[in-house]
């Protein structure tokens, strides 16, 4: 288990914990120690952390290596371009680390709820980050449990979310994860 995966367990038994107390239990003599595996991981401080991890937006932890491609463009799942499928340019990994924003993250789906746009097996991809824009699929919560929906509107104060499974439905997310930017479709 990771560092951060530790301290997040800290903040979801007890969210009003405190960096030195993270510290203490995690063994480290001063809690800037706290400070640095925040800052390694992407966040500002203890506020946004303890924000994401209560919204349960953490990024992916993280994975461990795959083994090195037989083409030699590096580990993980070679990537053509249509045009030329004799050489990998790159691999899949390094392309969605190009495009995705931190705190990106992917969501294997279990059920088959949103079907024709998604269904079991498939994988969102989700941005925090990214901006969006009229019809955008989102991804939300509505009383601790994940929706796929479409956003309409004009500004934050004026968003409308469409149950993207039925499209005559209205959600009032309790909050927005992000941006559903890719979805791996499973066809088997």
């Amino acid at each position: 288990m990771s560092v951060i995966d530790e301290m997040s367990r800290f903040v979801l038994a007890d969210p009003n914990v405190t960096a030195s107390e993270i510290a203490r239990r995690l063994g480290y003599a001063e809690e800037k120690s706290v400070y640095y595996w925040l800052q390694k991981s992407g966040f500002s401080g203890m506020r946004e952390f303890k924000k994401s991890v209560l919204r349960r937006a953490l990024p992916a932890p993280p994975r461990t290596e795959p083994p090195v491609a037989r083409d030699g463009v590096g580990p993980g799942i070679s990537l053509y371009m249509d045009s030329d499928l004799k050489t990998a340019r790159t691999t899949l990994q390094s392309h969605l680390d190009g495009h995705l924003g931190h705190g990106s993250f992917g969501v294997l789906l279990t059920r088959a709820d949103y079907q024709p746009l998604a269904g079991a097996g498939d994988v969102l991809i989700v941005d925090p980050g990214a901006p969006s824009f009229q019809g955008d699929l989102m991804w939300v919560s509505v009383r601790g449990r994940m929706h796929l929906v479409r956003q309409y509107g004009m500004s934050d104060q004026s968003m409308l979310y469409v149950d993207a499974a039925q499209p005559g439905s209205l959600i009032m997310p309790d909050f927005v994860s992000g941006k559903v930017v890719f979805i791996l479709r499973k066809y088997a």
